[in-house]
C-alpha cells in the first residue's frame, strides 16, 4: 500500500498544504502569536519536512527530533495548540479537496507526533546534546552533502581548475572522513592537520577561493535540510582550516 504522503499527492500536496495551512495560522487569533517574529519562508520549509517524515510513516529520525525540542524550548505549546493545529490542517487538506477518509488517516498520522511537539510540557526529561555529526543526520547525510557539494564544485568554473588532475573518488572519501571527524567533536589530530597543509600547498588558493568553498557548502547543507542554525555551526568549523588551506600554517614535528 502506499504511502499517505503519495495517496496526497506527493511533494506538489504538501506544497500546497503548507502554504494554506500557515494562511490559517497566521489568521487564527490562538495561532497566531506564535509567527510573529518568525521567518515564514523557513518556517514552511519546516513544515513541509515535518509533514513528510509524518506521512511517509518513518517516524521523526532522532537529529529532527532533538531540532523539533529545541525550536521549541522557549515557547509554550499545550494540548489546546496541538488541537487546533490539528483542526487547521483538517480545514487545509479539505479546501484542496481531500477527502474525508484520507484526512482522517492524515490527521492520525500528524497526532503521533504529539509528544515531539510538546515534550517540554508533558514533563520529559532531555537527552544527552547530540554531536553535530547526529545533528545533521549521520555519515549518511554527510555523504550527501560531500556529493552535492562536489557536484557545485565542479560546476564552478573558478573552482573547478583546482581540481584538474584529482582523483575525485579518493578526494570525496577524504573529505567524508574529514567532515566526520570534526563532527563529530574529535580534534583534528597533527597528522590530519598536516596532511592538509601539504595537500594544498602547491594550489595557491586565496581567500576568495575559500570563501566560495565555504559558500558551496553551506549552500549544499542547505539543500540536504540542515537546519540554519546547524549550518551557522559546521561553517563556523570549516573556517578554522583557512590557514591550514592557504598555506598559513606551519608543520607540526
Amino acid at each position: 500500500m502506499s504511502s499517505l504522503y503519495d495517496q496526497l499527492g506527493g511533494e506538489p500536496a504538501i506544497d500546497a498544504t503548507v502554504e494554506k495551512f500557515y494562511q490559517l495560522m497566521l489568521a487564527d487569533p490562538l495561532m497566531s502569536p506564535f509567527f510573529a517574529h518568525t521567518d515564514m519562508n523557513r518556517q514552511r520549509n519546516i513544515q513541509k519536512k515535518f509533514l513528510t517524515y509524518a506521512l511517509k510513516g518513518n517516524g521523526l529520525p532522532p537529529y529532527a527530533k532533538k531540532s523539533m525540542q529545541k525550536a521549541h524550548a522557549n515557547i509554550t505549546i499545550e494540548d489546546k495548540h496541538y488541537d487546533k493545529l490539528e483542526e487547521l490542517l483538517d480545514q487545509a487538506l479539505a479546501s484542496l479537496g481531500v477527502e474525508s477518509g484520507l484526512i482522517k488517516k492524515t490527521l492520525g498520522a500528524i497526532e503521533l507526533m504529539r509528544e515531539d511537539v510538546l515534550t517540554k510540557q508533558h514533563g520529559a526529561v532531555p537527552g544527552p546534546e547530540l554531536s553535530l555529526l547526529d545533528a545533521v543526520g549521520g555519515e549518511a547525510a554527510v555523504e550527501a552533502v560531500v556529493k552535492l557539494l562536489y557536484e557545485r564544485i565542479l560546476a564552478d568554473p573558478l573552482l573547478i581548475p583546482f581540481f584538474a588532475k584529482a582523483d575525485m573518488k579518493r578526494q570525496h572519501l577524504m573529505q567524508k572522513k574529514f567532515l566526520v571527524m570534526v563532527l563529530s567533536g574529535k580534534p583534528l589530530p597533527n597528522a590530519s592537520r598536516n596532511a592538509m597543509i601539504t595537500a594544498h600547498a602547491k594550489l595557491n588558493l586565496s581567500d576568495a577561493d575559500f570563501d566560495r568553498v565555504i559558500a558551496h557548502i553551506a549552500a549544499s547543507l542547505q539543500i540536504a535540510g540542515v537546519e540554519a542554525y546547524l549550518i551557522e555551526k559546521i561553517g563556523a568549523i570549516a573556517e578554522t582550516t583557512r590557514d591550514l588551506c592557504l598555506g598559513r600554517a606551519e608543520l607540526i614535528k
